[in-house]
């Protein structure tokens, strides 16, 4: 099963509690034609349950839809999404976006720095998604942030670029 991040976006929103569908939609930001046609996917295919107007995971099945979740074809496929739509956006509206890309030589000293930075940032966004998993209240799925970091050499993905 691949998923697209509509469907990743509504199964995420249902993994927090059983939702009807007109919170669903409010929290998801996705409008309810298009998650009535998610839904049915999901219920065919037995990953959702609905309980009189509430949907919710069936958690029989859970762990198989998560499982297919974290393949690596899907992980890839959500990330090449999900980039591509933030690149659009940047081009249109550049208020309120953080982004960069450079293209730079370090030395082992700076790219040490680099890397505690990158632990320390990773070891803060864990932290607060724990928080947030153990909170009382959760927000809106869509009121989530999303965040890009990390780097590589320009020849790995010029070598990559080659293969294709």
């Amino acid at each position: 099963m691949s998923l697209v991040l509509l469907e990743r976006v509504a199964l995420e929103a249902l993994y927090y509690g059983k939702k009807n569908i007109e919170s669903l939609s409010k929290e998801s930001l996705i409008n309810k034609k298009i998650l009535e046609k998610i839904i049915n996917r999901f219920l065919k295919e037995d990953v959702l349950s609905k309980n009189e107007a509430l949907l919710g995971i069936e958690y029989k099945k859970e762990k198989k839809a998560f499982l297919e979740i974290k393949k690596i074809e899907n992980i890839k496929s959500e990330i090449k999404e999900l980039f591509e739509y933030f690149i659009n956006i940047y081009l249109i509206k550049r208020d309120n976006l953080q982004f960069g890309l450079k293209k730079v030589w370090l030395k082992k000293e700076e790219q040490n720095i680099l890397e505690h930075h990158l632990y320390q940032i990773d070891e803060l966004l864990k932290k607060v998604e724990r928080q947030n998993l153990i909170a009382e209240t959760k927000d809106y799925i869509s009121m989530k942030k999303v965040f890009f970091w990390g780097y590589c050499d320009y020849r790995d993905l010029i070598r990559e670029a080659l293969k294709n």
